[in-house]
């Protein structure tokens, strides 16, 4: 569908087009709106290019106006030509690219970053899964259109590593991921002895195999025998695949505390409703297991919920420093004396809440968009 003439004919010097998932249960998506949320006023609308699950739309989201044009399909090289028409039409004046390998290709985005070339279009990718290409036979080749692009963002130092390993330097940024600063009011740290009549755990994230889930369900079914009344708050969208359904089931099933103590909150639900469910709990825990991803938008969420966090002790976490709890296995058992040690140690888990306020005030969603946004106006 072509796009308006009078969008095309602007004067505006920032015709901005950006290519992401859109309006969808994805954390890819999720990250694109916050940035938006916060983008400084511009005249023209910001154009983004979505993937095909998602309808054509218009909306006011902060200070601008976004029109959503689904024109790919995920992991469909071929559909990209339909992208390529697209960006023909519109002539952005800068093209930003969410990209993670699932969504497209390593190669599909060779593709893209030839075909922006060949039409003077300045670019700026965030890369949101390095390992993964790291691992690509044919990194060598993939490497190329990366190193002639404008604006290459990673999310940790980890990748700026990774990134140079494989000879791609001198156009590598670390673009920290956004968070929630401000959303709730803390709830204080409290006292919790032998004798607490009830303790409140949360969960977060996508209810998926590596999240570590199963492994949180049997290790707060341990604590019963320390906290008769333990009570465990999974805040777990079920994912729409089979494997989310399937693991879901398994968590169920592994549960041993009494149906009344156990919540189970798997819709997808909006931020804000999540984080008030989060605010309340004692400790929240992120045991995952391994993945390839970069930075994790669940972790963000759970600190901006202001309750503590303990993570599983595996590198993905390590940007987060001090601002979280570290348990110190992944296995239920290790989880449960982990659990059990940071809930009986007020003074530890009023440090990494402090200390995780720091962290999200560095990290602020209207922050990152001004700098993101600097960025491609420089």
């Amino acid at each position: 569908m072509p796009f308006d003439q009078s969008l095309q004919k602007s004067d505006y010097p920032q015709r901005l087009a950006w290519i992401s998932t859109w309006d969808i249960r994805c954390g890819i998506a999720e990250y694109s709106r916050f940035l938006l949320e916060h983008w400084p006023r511009q005249e023209q609308p910001i154009v983004l290019f979505n993937d095909t699950r998602a309808d054509k739309s218009e909306m006011r989201l902060g200070s601008n106006a976004v029109i959503s044009h689904p024109c790919w399909i995920p992991s469909d090289d071929a559909s990209l030509t339909s992208l390529f028409k697209a960006l023909e039409e519109y002539r952005p004046d800068h093209l930003v690219v969410q990209h993670q390998p699932g969504l497209i290709t390593w190669q599909g985005l060779g593709k893209l970053l030839e075909f922006t070339k060949s039409r003077a279009i300045p670019c700026t990718v965030m890369l949101h899964n390095v390992q993964n290409l790291a691992i690509q036979s044919d990194v060598n080749e993939l490497t190329k259109p990366l190193v002639a692009i404008r604006h290459l963002l990673v999310h940790t130092n980890a990748d700026k590593k990774r990134l140079a390993d494989i000879g791609i330097r001198g156009n590598v940024a670390v673009f920290p991921h956004g968070a929630i600063a401000n959303a709730v009011t803390t709830v204080p740290a409290r006292s919790i002895t032998k004798d607490t009549k009830e303790v409140l755990i949360g969960a977060y994230g996508f209810m998926l195999p590596h999240k570590g889930f199963l492994e949180l369900v049997k290790a707060v079914g341990k604590l019963s025998a320390e906290w008769q009344n333990i009570r465990l708050r999974m805040v777990t969208s079920q994912y729409p695949i089979p494997e989310s359904e399937a693991y879901l089931k398994q968590c169920r099933d592994a549960n041993s505390l009494p149906d009344k103590q156990v919540e189970w909150h798997t819709d997808y639900l909006p931020n804000q409703q999540s984080l008030d469910l989060l605010r309340d709990c004692d400790l929240i825990i992120m045991p995952y297991l391994e993945t390839t991803e970069s930075a994790s938008g669940a972790l963000r969420n759970a600190l901006a919920s202001r309750a503590p966090v303990m993570v599983s002790p595996i590198a993905f976490f390590d940007e987060a420093g001090p601002a979280v709890l570290r348990a110190n296995g992944r296995c239920a058992d290790a989880l449960a004396i982990s659990i059990r040690d940071a809930l009986m140690d007020l003074s530890l888990r009023k440090r990494v809440k402090s200390n995780a306020r720091r962290w999200l005030r560095a990290r602020d969603w209207a922050k990152m968009s001004l700098k993101l946004h600097g960025m491609i106006a420089g």
